[in-house]
C-alpha cells in the first residue's frame, strides 16, 4: 500500500518536484456521537483524503453512497458514517485505514457500472456488504429503471454474491440502470432500519447541507 498524501493536502510528484492537490472526500455523520468524538462541528463536510484517513474511529459502520442527494437524505444510524460521491475513485478508500476495522456497506446505481464499483470496493474491503444491488431490488423496482450508459465492461466482475452477479448479467445484457434516487425513500428507511439499525425517531435531512472543508 502506498503512503498517504502529505499532511498539508498536497502530494509531491518526483522527480520534477511538482505537487497536485489531493481529492476531497464528502462525509456525513449519521450519528452525532461519532461526530463529537472527532470534534468536528459539521454534520456534512468535504475533507482531504489524508485528513479522513488519519481519523481515529472505532466500532463504526461506513455507508458508501454514490449519489450525494441520497447521502443527505439517509436516516440517522448509530455509529455510522456516510461517505459519498466517489464513483470510479472508490479505490481511494484504500488509504482510509480505519475502514479496515469498520463494517462497510456500499450502495450505488444498480447497473453494470455500479456493480463493477462494488466489486472494486470489495477487493479492498472483502467483507463489504451491499444495499439495493441485487436481483431482489431489480425485480421489485424494475419499473423504475431506465437505460444505462451503453458502456459494457469487458467481463463479469469478481467478488460478487450470486444475486449481485445475476443482477449484473441482467443489467449488462439489457442495458438497464436503476438510479439510486429512483428508490422510494420509504424503502430506504425500511432497509436501513433492518440492516443498519436506523433510528426512526431521528429526523432526516431534507436538503443538501452546504459542504464545509476541514483543513
Amino acid at each position: 500500500m502506498r503512503p498517504l498524501p502529505s499532511s498539508n493536502g498536497w502530494t509531491n510528484t518526483k522527480p520534477y518536484g511538482l505537487r497536485y492537490h489531493e481529492p476531497d472526500i464528502f462525509v456525513r455523520f449519521l450519528d452525532p456521537a461519532v461526530q463529537a468524538e472527532l470534534g468536528i462541528p459539521y454534520e456534512a463536510l468535504a475533507v482531504p483524503l489524508h485528513t479522513m484517513g488519519g481519523w481515529t474511529i472505532r466500532n463504526v459502520r461506513a455507508m458508501i453512497v454514490e449519489n450525494r442527494v441520497n447521502l443527505m437524505t439517509l436516516p440517522k444510524c448509530t455509529r455510522t458514517v456516510a461517505i459519498g460521491g466517489l464513483g470510479n475513485g472508490a479505490s481511494l478508500l484504500r488509504y482510509v485505514s480505519w475502514l479496515q476495522h469498520a463494517r462497510v456497506c456500499y450502495w450505488g446505481d444498480l447497473d453494470s457500472e455500479g456493480i463493477v464499483i462494488l466489486s472494486r470496493v470489495r477487493s479492498i474491503y472483502p467483507a463489504t456488504e451491499s444495499l439495493f444491488m441485487d436481483c431482489a431490488t431489480l425485480d421489485l423496482f424494475r419499473h423504475l429503471a431506465g437505460q444505462g450508459s451503453g458502456r459494457r465492461p469487458p467481463g463479469p466482475p469478481a467478488n460478487l454474491t450470486p444475486s449481485e452477479a445475476e443482477a449484473f448479467r441482467i443489467c449488462d445484457e439489457e442495458g438497464l440502470r436503476l438510479e439510486q434516487e429512483r428508490i422510494p425513500q420509504a424503502a430506504v428507511v425500511e432497509a436501513f432500519a433492518h440492516r443498519l439499525g436506523a433510528r426512526h425517531d431521528a429526523p432526516m435531512s431534507s436538503s443538501l447541507v452546504a459542504s464545509k472543508r476541514q483543513v
